[in-house]
This record gives structure tokens, C-alpha cells and sequence, in this order.
């Protein structure tokens, strides 16, 4: 019976709200107090799954407008976005410097190739009188 549609939970509060008035009836014709329908297991278990239904459907509420939050703040940071992206196609200049950039690392690795370069050119220089 457990779903995570709303509609299927509101039939479910409905057919237990039913079968616990009806349960109320049959113990009032059988001759029970208010104590005794209290006291009944079937109606205790049927105020259970009132409250369970009770909570699923307040959690789906509340999932549901979480979600309409979200859907419209991501609306809002794409129109932001395309804002932005239109004011920057007025600074590609500094866009392009910003690209023609080298990082640390890569500088680091140019330098490290050009030494194994100047090792290589020198260890060959040197190799050639011997013979």
C-alpha cells in the first residue's frame, strides 16, 4: 500500500477513515463505551495508519515545495548566467589575455624540458671527441 504519490496516499487516508467509522459503529451496536472503543487493537491500528498517512502526505508536501524552490532558483541562476555571459562578450580582450596565461605547473614542465634539452645537447657534445 506504501506510495510516494499523493493521490494514491489521500485514497488511502480515505479508506482508513472509513473502515475506522465504521469499525466505531460496529463496536457502539455491540454495546462498547467510549473505553472499550479505545481500548479495541483494530481501531488502535487503524489510528496508526491514519497517523502514518497523516505524515507521508505532510513529507510529500513539503517535498514538493522544496522542489518548486529549487526549480525556480535554477531558473533565476540561468537567467544570471546568460546576463553575465552577455556582459562579457563585451570584455573578450581581457578574456583572451587571461587564456594566453600559463599556469605554474606548465611553466614548470617547459622549464624541466628545456634543462633535459640542454643536458641532452651537452652529454652529446661531449660523447663525439671520444670517438
Amino acid at each position: 500500500m506504501a506510495s510516494k504519490n499523493k493521490e494514491s496516499r489521500t485514497e488511502q487516508k480515505a479508506y482508513f477513515e472509513r473502515q475506522l467509522k465504521d469499525r466505531i459503529a460496529k463496536l457502539k451496536e455491540g454495546g462498547l463505551d467510549a473505553g472499550g472503543i479505545e481500548r479495541d487493537r483494530v481501531i488502535k491500528k487503524l489510528r496508526a495508519e491514519l497517523r502514518k498517512t497523516n505524515a507521508r502526505l505532510k513529507a510529500i508536501g513539503a517535498k514538493q515545495k522544496l522542489n518548486e524552490t529549487l526549480a525556480e532558483a535554477k531558473i533565476k541562476k540561468a537567467e544570471a548566467k546568460k546576463e553575465e555571459a552577455g556582459k562579457q562578450k563585451g570584455k573578450k580582450g581581457k578574456k583572451a589575455e587571461a587564456d594566453t596565461e600559463v599556469s605554474k605547473r606548465q611553466q614548470k614542465k617547459k622549464e624541466k624540458l628545456a634543462e633535459k634539452g640542454k643536458k641532452k645537447e651537452q652529454t652529446e657534445g661531449q660523447e663525439q671527441p671520444q670517438e
